[in-house]
């Protein structure tokens, strides 16, 4: 009876070993790279890799804080690249087979994908509203220049340190319908 209490109580420190720990930005191995935010439930990563043929490549990494299951939506995120010129430019996934949806991610796990955003124009930087990805809070737009690291706003100058921490002040804005936004090419 001992030895199956024992392997009971063992099971339940291994799963708890494996939660992921609200605001680590860190899930087993994996550490979060990129810009880190939180949006009520989620710790929220977002890193721009190296453009590769007039694709941008963005890392979603994403860990669930709370209990209870909470939706990540990365097809309904608000991407916008902006050429060299400073034109915006509406930014889809690249899904030709439809895969990307809304997903739950159960509470204490975590998660990630890596998503490409076609664009014809060289891309300078691309914005993302993260607040879109989870259907959660105000607007919280972050940019990524086409070499990494992130960045807090348009115009702010890269840094070669630690990755910033995304807050309400200096929030760059995506542009309104009004701005003649080029839609993507499909």
């Amino acid at each position: 009876m001992f030895a199956g209490v024992t392997r009971a109580a063992l099971a339940a420190l291994v799963l708890v070993g494996c939660a992921y720990r609200e605001g680590s930005f860190n899930y087993t191995d994996h550490a979060f790279t990129g810009q880190r935010t939180t949006l009520g439930c989620v710790d929220l990563a977002v890193d721009r890799r190296n453009d590769a043929k007039g694709v941008a490549v963005i890392v979603y990494d994403f860990g669930n804080r709370c209990d209870r299951a909470v939706t990540i939506d990365l097809a309904y995120a608000t991407v916008i690249g902006r050429t060299d010129a400073g034109d915006p430019v509406v930014l889809k996934p690249y899904d030709p087979n439809n895969e990307i949806r809304p997903l739950r991610l159960e509470g204490r796990s975590a998660g990630g994908e890596t998503i490409a955003y076609e664009s014809e124009r060289h891309l300078a930087q691309v914005c993302i509203d993260l607040a879109t990805v989870t259907h959660e809070g105000a607007a919280k737009v972050v940019c990524a220049s086409a070499n990494p690291p992130m960045q807090k706003t348009p115009n702010a100058p890269l840094t070669d340190g630690p990755a910033p921490q995304a807050t309400d002040k200096d929030q760059p804005s995506l542009p309104s319908p009004a701005d003649n936004v080029e839609p993507p090419n499909n």
